[in-house]
């Protein structure tokens, strides 16, 4: 356990501890965040939401689709750190360029995504906001949401290199969406594929 002057670690989603990526990789080489479900969002250690149940099948979904799809020289690595200038999120799906071995010695930049997803129920206002600006500051190209609260997926295109995306669309079962790595068209998903049975 981290002992602090700031509040300490709990089951709390808000920021705990003011941290820079080099700072937090040091902590996890000595192993003082062995015990703690965290990640660095913009500087601050936080507690990671919860998963249920439609959660994790989504996630088993989203990642079986993409791999299925992905062209060789790509890689989908899934709940695995990004790193950015100030933040390093474990989002839920990434289409990565390169194969396993580039990462043997390094973790994944934000140059090396095409795509990144999270899955959201809990933590879809994070997602919707916080996890929207470190994505499009660090300019991955693409972010899906896969919102399992409203059944529809949230994608977002053209990173503004600051705070949001330029654009955004909503996709419901019944639709397409359109892997795109590279400014290429991989293949078509059909978006009820993304979501588990009890949300279609």
């Amino acid at each position: 356990m981290i002992t602090t002057d700031t509040p300490t670690l709990g089951i709390t989603p808000e920021p705990v501890r003011p941290l820079s990526v080099t700072q937090y990789h040091s902590l996890i080489r000595h192993g003082e965040l062995d015990d703690e479900n965290v990640e660095l969002l913009e500087g601050w250690l936080v507690e990671q939401m919860t998963k249920d149940i439609r959660h994790i099948a989504a996630t088993r979904r989203v990642r079986k689709r993409l791999e299925l799809l992905a062209p060789s020289g790509w890689l989908v690595d899934t709940q695995e750190p990004l790193t950015t200038i100030d933040s390093e999120p474990e989002p839920d799906a990434m289409v990565v360029r390169g194969c396993e071995a580039d990462f043997d010695n390094r973790k994944v930049n934000a140059v090396d995504v095409a795509l990144v997803v999270e899955v959201s129920e809990t933590s879809l206002a994070r997602d919707r906001n916080q996890k929207q600006r470190i994505y499009a500051k660090a300019e991955i190209p693409v972010y899906w949401i896969v919102n399992v609260v409203d059944a529809q997926l949230e994608v977002f295109t053209e990173p503004d290199g600051v705070a949001s995306y330029r654009n955004s669309q909503v996709l419901k079962p019944g639709e397409n969406v359109q892997l795109v790595l590279d400014d290429q068209g991989i293949g078509v998903i059909p978006v009820v594929e993304l979501f588990p049975v009890n949300v279609k």
